[in-house]
């Protein structure tokens, strides 16, 4: 079998997917919808792709200016990406098409829906192709944006198989259009929580509390901060990690003095490795976000025995109500977060919970469901 997954190879979930279906003894190619340099992919070589690439990488070395800025402005704006996916559909399918003579896929899967998945569907073909959804496909980028909503709304009945990590975004693909015929496959983003890097430690030391969400726009990264700073001035046993808000820690500094910040490590940017080494130390993993599909942080959290506190999501609610060990909070709250934390600690059930992990997000388990949904598809 032959798979051609079209995706932002940026992404560690793609890659996790490409390399989970490879594992399963798929043969898989990887066309990339963005410029990717340390990955092997079929990457874009249109005029817009490779300024974008450029403009993107000038930014890390020199503060934006003049157009730099509004591009930047324009880059937080949901419509913006919405038209820039429609000026590159051209050149987008062009590459596919190429990529699909030359490779012959048996099936196309695109992950995600904006912009990959449309990219494919508007493609006229007779291969099977399956579209992928997490995370923000529906809410917020869809719910904010009616020229998404309607491009979506025109292409969602062409899709032959359904793949996502959330029972809410299957009931929101329906709205859509996504016909009660076609074949779904429920299963983590990245094909899995990889159990030879997030296992339960029982050396593990007590009292550290995680946060692993980055300056990310769904989660509260600050109020974590302040119920950090709370608790360190009662309990001095606890020690906090901020993951990815190293680029943030002199702003940080500046608000509450650094010696309120001192039990607080900040990290920036973490390999899985380092990050897995992070999980492992983690009695308490804290993700208040405010909107999201079934973040990956949580199920590594939960393979590595970690209680979890989370915002109260739609799937993660349904997730709870199944018996995974998640204590759902009001993310925009700081107090509904010390309090998460401070009921978290109390909990002495590591080994137990580490053994909650259901089949759809265990890897080992996907190898088989895997293979068994896209050949659902070539029947």
């Amino acid at each position: 079998m032959k798979v051609l997954v079209y995706a932002d190879f940026r992404s560690s979930h793609a890659r996790g997917w490409l390399e989970g279906i490879r594992s399963a003894g798929i043969d898989a190619l990887a066309v990339s919808s963005e410029y990717v340099r340390d990955y092997e992919v079929v990457n874009p070589t249109d005029w817009v792709s490779t300024r974008r690439q450029g403009f993107l990488e000038s930014e890390q070395t020199r503060p934006p200016r003049g157009v730099g800025r509004f591009l930047r402005w324009a880059s937080t704006r949901q419509v913006s990406h919405t038209a820039m996916s429609v000026a590159r559909l051209p050149a987008r399918r062009r590459m596919l098409r190429a990529a699909i003579a030359d490779y012959g896929p048996d099936v196309i899967q695109a992950l995600r829906i904006p912009y990959e998945g449309l990219t494919i569907l508007g493609m006229r073909t007779s291969i099977p192709r399956v579209v992928s959804t997490w995370g923000s496909d529906f809410e917020p980028m869809a719910s904010t944006d009616p020229a998404l909503t309607a491009w979506m709304r025109a292409r969602f009945r062409r899709i032959d198989g359904f793949h996502t990590d959330s029972r809410t975004d299957l009931v929101r693909a329906r709205k859509y259009g996504l016909a009660e015929s076609v074949p779904v496959l429920y299963s983590a983003a990245n094909f899995g929580v990889d159990e030879s890097l997030f296992y339960y430690e029982p050396h593990r030391p007590s009292g550290v509390v995680v946060y692993p969400r980055k300056v990310k726009a769904n989660a509260n990264y600050r109020g974590f901060i302040e119920a950090a700073v709370a608790l360190s001035a009662s309990r001095s046993d606890l020690r906090f990690v901020a993951v990815g808000l190293k680029e943030i820690e002199a702003e940080l500094v500046q608000t509450y003095g650094a010696d309120r910040l001192a039990n607080i490590r900040f990290t920036g940017q973490l390999t899985r490795s380092e990050m897995s080494e992070v999980m492992r130390s983690a009695q308490v993993v804290v993700t208040p976000t405010y909107w999201d599909g079934t973040p990956l942080t949580i199920l590594e959290a939960i393979a590595c025995g970690a209680a979890v506190v989370a915002g109260e999501l739609p799937e993660l609610r349904a997730l709870h109500d199944d018996g995974l060990p998640i204590d759902l909070i009001q993310a925009s709250s700081t107090q509904a977060i010390v309090n998460g934390i401070v009921a978290a600690l109390s909990r002495d059930d590591a080994a137990a919970i580490a053994k909650t992990l259901p089949p759809q997000f265990d890897r080992e388990a996907n190898r088989t469901r895997a293979v068994e949904f896209y050949e659902k598809l070539l029947k």
